[in-house]
């Protein structure tokens, strides 16, 4: 109950920390010339947070590894376009049942978050009820 609340918000704090110190070591590497110009402009977009937007990445071909680094014709532009939108509509429905997924669950989250602000909880000493950390983020 209570224990692993406070156990589990410590290893979050734990995982946040190691987090930030792997992020700052890696821009000490790259300032100093470390790390090689690919992985500098792709580890961005890798472990960027994802919280509220859908990211789709396209089936990139190994023929064109050598033309993504360059500014792109109109007709690399068109290519770009089709196959990203014959990639992205078949995710549609995929997208939109997580989406159903996650306004349910926080209606339901928001359902007990209410009732237990109406009935404060027995182990509460300050009545702030039990789900009171689940509110709307």
């Amino acid at each position: 109950g209570h224990e692993s609340g406070k156990l589990g918000s410590f290893l979050s704090k734990v995982l946040k920390l190691s987090f930030s110190e792997l992020q700052f070591r890696f821009l000490q590497f790259q300032q100093l010339g470390l790390v090689p110009e690919i992985i500098a402009r792709l580890l961005p977009i890798v472990v960027q947070p994802y919280t509220g937007d859908v990211t789709l990445v396209a089936d990139v071909r190994a023929s064109d590894w050598p033309r993504l680094l360059q500014n792109p014709s109109p007709e690399m532009l068109s290519v770009a376009i089709a196959r990203g939108t014959a990639m992205a509509y078949p995710k549609l429905d995929e997208i939109r049942h997580h989406c159903l997924i996650e306004a349910t669950l926080q209606r339901c989250i928001d359902r007990l978050v209410k009732r237990s602000r109406r009935r404060p909880s027995p182990d509460s000493n300050s009545g702030s009820g039990a789900f009171a950390g689940l509110g709307r983020r």
